[in-house]
């Protein structure tokens, strides 16, 4: 990736034309010209290898202010490739007249088309896949830490703010950057990265205390890649587990949709590093040590005239020690817990055509693997005999794992086993099939061998096994 020149202090001088959000149906607010004059430094250049070192066309800045009335109140800067331009965008109700002197706060959200909505949310929009708008967009950002301070100056009809912003990056944030290579890696919405002990984060909106709120996932779910440069990019925070004095072990996943997951473990400590920035070397090329990340299952065609996995997803065999890795529902990671599940964007819709992106099957094994749908799930129970089973032969091979054994009514007689978790009570698994915002389908087996499919309320937070389909030829 070419560094740039970062322009250390840029001028803004803009002039817009408001219409405010009316205060009263009954009084007579004047409208005025506003103009800006605002100094913008980035602070965080010269700290280390900063993640941006220089503005670029189309880059916006969001401010907002201590003055505000009722409704959300914020000016949009977007810089043109020489200067930035002031404007009332999208759902700000930005009214000169409300404007004196105070505190005014920023913040620079690179990728995503991220903008305040209509209850102030950071958002994303525009995507070529619509299944990831209105979402929170998970990468760096800069912001105005703590706060500067604006000046209006009236003349006449005009207004101008006055003021300086200081933007930088929060601290702990890691970049990554994947090259180019080939046809790869230079692509938006198709490349997720799973660092452990680096959490993603997004800004979600700014707050009554006027500073900006974040979501903030568990260390290890994936990072949305945006295309940058000659490559892709990725960001989150790291957690304690990269401040040692010695190098410890870290396993990167690297997911490409349509394509199976693969995987690397490092050897890296990034104590003393205030904003490092990982350039990874390419991983399609077997010489730097990218192995699949998740063993493919075999499968077995059965009466329902589907080729279902013959184990869990993270199992390698029929009697592998792991019964199978588990998942909240639309999460590609294992093992989140539901307090940083971001139940207020949780996906409303089946797995499937544009939201096959959450489908962690395909994330995982390629497009020829998916999740079953709720009725699959049932078509499966009614096409076959069940039998609890400690041991036996499936038509995969022999096992020694007590679960329900589903055998075929039609010919031939094919069978597969649904393996219990160990000595638990009940093991679930899910199917791509959406009830509500926060509710979908699942499978349940208990350890008397009984088998039903249900919707509980707000199961889309609990994490459970999946089966997979092989839809390949």
């Amino acid at each position: 990736m070419k560094k740039k020149v970062f322009i250390y202090a840029l001028i803004i001088i803009g002039t817009i034309t408001l219409t405010s959000c009316s205060k009263d149906d009954n009084s007579n607010t004047r409208q005025r010209d506003l103009k800006f004059n605002i100094v913008v430094n980035n602070t965080s250049v010269n700290e280390t290898k900063a993640v941006k070192t220089g503005w670029e066309n189309g880059d916006k800045i969001f401010v907002f202010f201590s003055e505000r009335s009722y409704c959300d109140e914020f000016a949009t800067l977007t810089f043109d490739g020489s200067k930035w331009n002031g404007a009332v965008e999208g759902y700000s109700c930005l009214d000169p007249d409300d404007l004196n002197s105070g505190t005014m706060y920023a913040v620079y959200i690179p990728f995503g088309n991220a903008a305040p909505d209509w209850y102030g949310r950071f958002i994303g929009s525009s995507h070529m896949n619509p299944a990831l708008d209105d979402i929170p967009i998970f990468t760096f950002y800069l912001k105005d830490v703590s706060g500067s301070t604006y000046s209006v100056e009236t003349e006449g009809e005009i207004a101008t703010l006055n003021g300086t912003l200081n933007m930088s990056l929060p601290n702990d944030f890691v970049y990554f950057y994947l090259c180019k290579s080939g046809e790869k890696y230079n692509q938006n919405e198709k490349y997720r990265l799973s660092v452990e002990g680096i959490k993603p984060i997004a800004i979600k909106e700014f707050n009554e205390t006027e500073d900006f709120d974040q979501h903030e996932q568990d260390a290890g779910q994936a990072m949305w890649g945006y295309k940058y440069g000659d490559g892709i990019a990725f960001a989150g925070i790291m957690d304690d587990s990269w401040k040692t004095d010695t190098p410890v072990e870290h396993t990167f996943i690297l997911f490409s949709d349509g394509e199976p997951a693969i995987s690397k473990t490092f050897t890296k400590t990034l104590k003393g590093e205030i904003h490092p920035s990982i350039k990874l070397k390419d991983p399609s090329d077997p010489s730097n040590g990218w192995l699949q990340a998740v063993p493919a299952p075999t499968y077995t065609l059965m009466g329902d005239g589907k080729k279902w996995a013959d184990w869990y997803l993270g199992s390698s065999d029929l009697n592998d020690d792991c019964y199978g890795y588990i998942f909240r529902w639309g999460d590609i990671v294992p093992g989140g817990s539901p307090t940083s599940y971001i139940s207020d964007y949780a996906v409303n819709s089946n797995l499937t055509g544009d939201y096959a992106l959450f489908d962690v099957a395909r994330a995982y094994l390629g497009a020829n693997w998916r999740m079953p749908s709720k009725s699959e799930l049932e078509t499966l129970y009614s096409s076959c005999t069940t039998e609890l089973k400690s041991s036996g032969v499936v038509t995969s091979g022999s096992f020694n794992k007590k679960g329900l054994v589903f055998t075929s009514n039609f010919t031939p007689n094919n069978s597969i086993l649904l393996r219990l978790d160990g000595d638990a009570i009940m093991t679930c698994f899910w199917s791509s099939t959406n009830e509500a915002k926060r509710d979908a389908y699942y499978a349940q087996l208990t350890s008397a061998g009984a088998y039903s499919v249900v919707c509980g309320s707000d199961t889309k937070k609990t994490p459970r096994a999946i089966r997979p389909i092989f839809i390949g030829e």
